[in-house]
């Protein structure tokens, strides 16, 4: 097998080839790694960055740790994770984990109270909420409720045909 044209592959990485490969762009790249998201990259006696293989590694779990939580938490999480003893940081996730098994369950049975919700409530056929009636122009309101709520005097609420402030 022949080398590629220019030598041997490089053992670091360019910023834009970290981005390429990550999948974020080079300044995220950058500004993850000044928020100590990924470890501190090398610099070349030009100034330049100098990244490796684990840098890449650890942007894609980055992607991951916010798509499962939030950004926030992710960066937070990561950059405590790197200083951590591997048995903090076994800890740290799977405390994680049960949170976020808690949370998915928590949303599995709010769906299931909203479809409870929703079989127990009347229908009734061309009636419906206001964005009922935005979606389907030719509804009419439920009855006792109207489609153009008036604005309490204060001009901050809805007033109800009641006459109460929302």
């Amino acid at each position: 097998m022949q080398e590629p044209v220019g030598g041997p592959p490089r053992p670091f990485l360019r910023t834009a080839e970290v981005a390429g490969r990550s999948g974020y762009s080079p300044q995220q790249v950058r500004d993850l790694e000044r928020l100590g998201v990924i470890p501190p990259a090398a610099r070349s006696d030009n100034g330049y960055r100098s990244y490796t293989p684990l840098h890449v590694q650890a942007l894609r779990a980055y992607r991951a740790l916010a798509h499962a939580t939030d950004p926030r938490t992710a960066r937070t999480l990561l950059a405590e994770l790197r200083t951590a003893s591997l048995t903090q940081a076994a800890a740290e996730v799977s405390a994680l984990h049960v949170r976020l098994a808690r949370e998915r369950q928590q949303a599995l049975d709010a769906q299931q109270a909203l479809r409870t919700i929703q079989a127990e409530t009347p229908h009734h056929p061309g009636t419906g909420t206001h964005l009922h009636l935005h979606l389907h122009p030719g509804a009419r309101p439920h009855p006792g409720t109207s489609p153009h709520p008036r604005t309490h005097p204060c001009g901050r609420s809805r007033v109800h045909p009641s006459g109460r402030p929302r």
